[in-house]
């Protein structure tokens, strides 16, 4: 399991007393009571998670001088819980002019050389050795399997062979690209490419990184039996989102999302229409009704949307009672809040877009103002009583300011 350093944990008093002892003496001999307060904290937090040991974990240990990665450093404990401890832990190299390391533990290799990377935290140390030796890559060699069930998506990664004969992880991402994007095609899914396979048929696939391209025959099998999609028929106000998903049956019994890979839909894109870049995501445009469609693997599933403005069911003056607030002379500047109830259950404040007025009886006392600048503040400069009324959108609601 792993968790938050700053999550709940078992307290180990014995543990923390001994910490905090260690701690003191660090203090006692520290140049910077800054740095020795930091120390301090850490060492109280590690010893209220019980973690004994530190480790780190390099994203590569072979790397070209200029390329950048991420170091993540864990903490264990002896009941063996798992903490991530990348942003707590303090960074260094142990040669800047090979590589260095920032605070949030990015390494960016400098030079050919080898150099240990350090995580350190309230006296626990860990580190990875990172070697650089800059080479010229000269092949590539996918992670793309032959075969694939239509519907589904996979991530693309690969290594490299360079010329000093090592073989690397990819640390830059090659261009990915697919012989037939009708068939399947490429996604950029947060950090990770994946392949998306949308129907049965046969493709290419090939990845092309500093001049260097290797290809890959992909076959996607017509295995898909069902598709169905959610939601069913729903409502959706205009302006608004709803988010579409699909999930897909295959011959061996297996179901799966296969949102990814769907390709949506609507009848009337004047009522609502999907987006471009979030996968399944309808927005309604104007009211109406339209139908939905989702298709994948040669199979079709429809429902129907309806796109409707919110309607608004009220609207009302804040005040801690129903009708009425009081004040004394020392509330000059006091704010009202106009509130809009809509028919979903939704509230918005909507007190600069409202009109404020006093209402008869006026009072040469109390004012509200409805400028762009004041709307619903009152000016109080002596002891009266007045009904404030706001208008918005064709209704309205009042409030008796009674200053004493």
């Amino acid at each position: 399991m792993t968790t938050s350093v700053w999550g709940q944990a078992m307290r180990s008093d014995l543990t923390r007393a001994g910490a905090v002892l260690s701690l003191l003496l660090l203090l006692g001999a520290c140049d910077s009571n800054e740095s020795g307060m930091s120390e301090f904290l850490q060492a109280d937090e590690v010893a209220g998670l019980g973690i004994s040991a530190v480790s780190v974990t390099l994203e590569a240990s072979l790397v070209n001088a200029g390329q950048s990665f991420q170091a993540s450093a864990s903490g264990s404990s002896d009941s063996g819980d798992e903490y991530d401890l990348t942003d707590t832990v303090t960074w260094e190299s142990s040669d800047d002019s090979v590589a260095q390391v920032d605070d949030s533990g990015t390494v960016t290799a400098v030079a050919d050389g080898s150099a240990s990377i350090v995580a350190s935290l309230a006296g626990l140390e860990a580190s990875q050795t990172l070697t650089v030796r800059t080479a010229d890559l000269t092949a590539l060699e996918l992670n793309v399997e032959d075969e694939y069930d239509e519907c589904l998506s996979t991530p693309l990664m690969g290594v490299g062979t360079y010329s000093d004969g090592s073989t690397r992880e990819l640390l830059d991402s090659p261009t990915w690209s697919s012989s037939d994007t009708n068939l399947a095609w490429i996604d950029k899914v947060g950090d990770d490419d994946e392949l998306v396979l949308h129907h049965s048929g046969a493709v290419t696939v090939t990845a092309t990184l500093d001049g260097v391209s290797a290809s890959q025959d992909v076959t996607i099998l017509d295995t898909l039996s069902g598709l169905t999609i959610s939601p069913d028929e729903t409502t959706v106000t205009v302006d608004e989102t709803q988010q579409y998903t699909a999930t897909g049956s295959w011959t061996d019994g297996a179901s799966s999302d296969i949102t990814l890979a769907t390709r949506w839909s609507t009848l009337d894109t004047d009522i609502a229409s999907f987006s471009d870049s979030e996968v399944g995501e309808l927005t309604a445009n104007e009211e109406g009704s339209t139908t939905v469609s989702a298709v994948c693997g040669g199979l079709t599933a429809t429902t129907g949307v309806t796109a409707e403005e919110l309607q608004i069911d009220s609207i009302y003056i804040y005040s801690s009672s129903s009708n009425s607030i009081t004040l004394d002379t020392g509330d000059d500047g006091y704010e009202l809040t106009l509130w809009v109830a809509y028919t979903d259950g939704t509230v918005d404040d909507v007190t600069d877009d409202a009109e404020w007025s006093e209402v008869s009886p006026g009072s040469s006392y109390i004012s509200v103002g409805n400028s762009s600048s004041n709307k619903g503040e009152l000016s109080i400069s002596g002891s009266d009583s007045v009904y404030i009324e706001a208008e918005y959108e064709g209704y309205s609601d009042y409030i008796l300011v009674i200053v004493d």
